[in-house]
């Protein structure tokens, strides 16, 4: 065919030609991330026109600005929202106004490894919401206007703003600003000129983030006429004469030919912004399936999983640069790439409750913010791990000051001895205590210690008991091989698991039967003196005290997998609180802090056996590591008698909140609670086994699930698990969980 004999598409065809042939392209080092931060507010607040955008708390503002540094954006422009306002926006300028404060602490989180650009203007801080000070007639007196920017620069620059921002489009601003700041000895500060910045309608949700409204009026008397292209050149050309160091458009994309123009007069750098109402449309198409938005499955709408840099309203340098991935993709769609599943924990994947998984960014107290910044009061708290809260200060602190000392040494360290010795101090059968990495390998010590120290082979556990992911142990096991409805796990033999003997959990007629065929062969039982992993099980009267009684009469070992119990149920865990000790105690989550950190504990005379005193071997290079025993000891400091009480009648009101609104909706629920520990199950009847755990609604569960998650409130992603309660959980935090949780329930009857 001798037609086309020029074929364009060829670079088209597949991903990688279009980037290698992209004309233009933005990278991350391009952007500038606009922060607001409000005074005299105790936690971020949503902005509900800027999908996903805070004002934030300075602590707040130091976190996300840490977290834009860390993902490589080079610069923020920050807007201070003041508590008061007054007709001159005298808080513009007070050395301890808000942007002030933000300033000094930005810089002290991130030193001059972000830039840190201050808007200089009024509208922020005026009681009518205009750029600048009003005459006798309400008109903008353009000059005493720039007195009054001209001294709000200097107090910025001596905050540690790295560039001085005028947006207010008062002539002559530019030459003010430059003329203080050198006389006030920060003539090396830049000076980022709103040069083109035209009256728009698409300002509307800055305004709502910044509460800068006007009053009366608008602002097209000083900002630009939208008709006019020529007039930004000249604008720009004198912003530039007056000292101007970078220039910008704004809005950009309604004037990418002003952008284009200015590029080609002036060899500054020449920012584009992407302003509140672009950027709030985008969301508002995309959620109602209008355009191409980050994707996102069907029962996560509410939620934005747009990968790097946030959709929000940015600043864009105008050259060449280079991006590795798509913007549609999601951080699931990244992790998939590299990550089998896209988790490193099953569990995590959403797979029995559908959607993609959300991205946590951090976490404070009993709440957590994702990615996109939605912060949502949170049930998981690290599967149980962070009694006292996300980030809790003394935790935080001691951490720390650990790894200033070193991370690992691969040698003994008091604070190893020192957790230990708050163990055996605590918990009543424990006589000396092994640190190990996780609870996997806690129960892969246990098994391998009661064979070695009873000679025997068999082991007795109970079927929806988790116990970590040792092979003997994976059979009818609870927690995320219940999630992923597995009867065991791939990879496992038969051989493996033939000493493995399962029973019904709280079944007593079960356990005489296995200690009748195999007594004299069962080395250990293994099992969870409350069961956590297939929900909330408690024991039935007398299981516990059974099970101790038969081993003491065949020689067995008996096992507490306290993981989930230990220190979460009080000092002393589950065996203290139901009166039964056993011989070996598995311990995890609390005792690390939130750091990876485990252990077994038990009689001296098993422990022993041990290497390198018995025969017994176990090691690992992170065992009680410094961070992990740092972590382990400030936790538990903060745990006493009054803590727990606090904490169990933080978990009744909860329970008894759940249960009277779904009794309220109509819909059957059990909802279990062993002191502390809290769980919910979507059935008629109680719960008392695996196979009544099993028997639950869990696809009502997935829908209660994604209706408390949209509606703020972070669930476990399975009806196999349970709820953790914090320490940090309010009063307030538990009535507002109650009332969405009945709003949720209205839905499922």
């Amino acid at each position: 065919m001798g037609f086309p004999e020029q074929r364009p598409r060829r670079l088209r065809r597949t991903a990688a030609l279009r980037r290698l042939t992209a004309e233009t392209q933005v990278q991350r080092g391009d952007l500038v991330a606009p922060l607001f931060v409000k005074e005299g507010i105790d936690a971020p607040e949503p902005v509900e026109s800027l999908p996903g955008i805070l004002q934030h708390t300075v602590e707040s503002l130091r976190k996300e600005v840490r977290a834009l540094a860390d993902l490589g954006v080079p610069a923020v422009t920050l807007f201070g929202v003041p508590a008061a306002k007054d007709a001159v926006g005298s808080g513009a300028d007070d050395p301890d106004g808000i942007t002030q404060v933000a300033l000094r602490e930005l810089r002290d989180e991130v030193g001059d490894s972000l830039v840190l650009i201050a808007d200089c203007c009024l509208d922020e801080y005026t009681d009518h919401g205009h750029c600048g000070v009003l005459d006798d007639d309400g008109e903008i007196d353009n000059d005493a206007t720039l007195e009054r920017y001209a001294s709000t620069a200097v107090v910025q620059a001596d905050a540690g703003a790295d560039v001085i921002a005028p947006s207010g489009m008062m002539d002559g601003q530019v030459g003010a600003i430059r003329a203080a700041l050198d006389a006030a000895g920060h003539d090396q500060r830049a000076i980022l000129a709103y040069s083109a910045k035209y009256a728009s309608a698409l300002y509307g949700p800055f305004r709502d983030a910044a509460e800068c409204a006007p009053a009366f009026g608008d602002r097209r008397g000083y900002q630009m006429q939208p008709a006019n292209a020529r007039e930004a050149l000249e604008e720009t050309a004198l912003d530039i004469t007056e000292g101007a160091d970078m220039v910008m458009v704004k809005p950009a994309i309604a004037y990418l030919d002003v952008l284009s123009d200015m590029r080609d007069a002036f060899d500054v750098p020449v920012a584009a912004y992407h302003v509140s109402g672009e950027y709030a449309m985008v969301h508002a198409a995309a959620e109602r399936g209008w355009i191409d938005g980050p994707r996102r499955h069907a029962r996560a709408r509410h939620r934005d999983q747009a990968s790097g840099c946030r959709f929000h309203p940015h600043l864009r340098r105008a050259r060449p640069g280079r991006t590795s991935r798509g913007v549609s993709d999601t951080p699931f769609d990244r992790a998939r790439r590299v990550i089998p599943g896209g988790v490193n924990s099953p569990v995590r994947a959403f797979g029995s409750v559908g959607g993609e998984p959300v991205f946590v960014r951090n976490g404070q107290g009993a709440y957590l913010v994702d990615i996109e910044g939605h912060r949502r009061l949170d049930y998981v708290q690290s599967w149980g791990a962070s009694i006292l809260g996300h980030a809790a200060p003394h935790i935080v602190e001691a951490v720390q000051a650990a790894a200033a000392e070193g991370t690992s040494f691969g040698a003994p360290t008091l604070r190893e001895v020192e957790l230990a010795e708050a163990i055996v101090e605590r918990v009543p059968s424990v006589d000396k205590v092994r640190l190990v990495n996780s609870g996997t390998e806690a129960g892969m010590t246990a098994v391998r210690l009661a064979r070695g120290a009873t000679g025997r082979s068999k082991v007795l556990k109970f079927a929806g008991c988790y116990h970590g992911h040792v092979d003997a142990l994976l059979v009818e096991a609870g927690s995320g091989v219940a999630t992923l409805g597995l009867p065991g796990s791939a990879g496992v033999t038969e051989r493996t698991v033939a000493d493995t003997v399962v029973a019904g959990y709280n079944d007593v007629t079960a356990v005489e039967a296995v200690f009748d065929e195999h007594g004299d062969d069962l080395a250990a039982v293994l099992v969870e003196p409350v069961a956590a992993n297939m929900g909330l099980v408690p024991p039935a009267p007398g299981f516990l005290e059974q099970l101790r009684e038969r081993c003491d009469a065949s020689g067995s070992v008996l096992v507490f997998d306290e993981v989930i119990t230990g220190f979460r149920l009080g000092l002393g865990g589950a065996q203290e609180r139901f009166g039964v000790s056993p011989d070996l105690t598995m311990l995890g989550k609390v005792i690390g802090g939130g750091l990876p950190l485990a252990a077994i504990g038990g009689r001296a005379d098993l422990m022993d056996v041990l290497a390198p005193l018995g025969d017994v071997y176990q090691a690992g290079t992170l065992s009680g590591n410094p961070l992990a025993t740092a972590a382990g000891l400030a936790a538990l400091e903060g745990l006493n008698p009054d803590a727990y009480a606090r904490l169990e009648s933080t978990v009744a009101l909860l329970c008894g909140g759940l249960t009277e609104v779904f009794e309220a909706a109509g819909v059957a629920v059990q909802v279990p609670r062993v002191g502390t520990l809290a769980g919910l199950f979507f059935c008629d009847g109680p719960v008392t086994d695996f196979t009544t755990a099993r028997a639950a609604d869990h696809d009502r569960y997935a829908r209660y699930f994604h209706g408390m998650l949209d509606a703020g409130i972070s669930l476990a992603p399975s009806g196999y698990e349970v709820l953790f309660t914090s320490l940090a959980h309010t009063t307030a935090d538990i009535e507002r969980t109650i009332d969405t949780a009945g709003a949720v329930a209205a839905t499922l009857a």
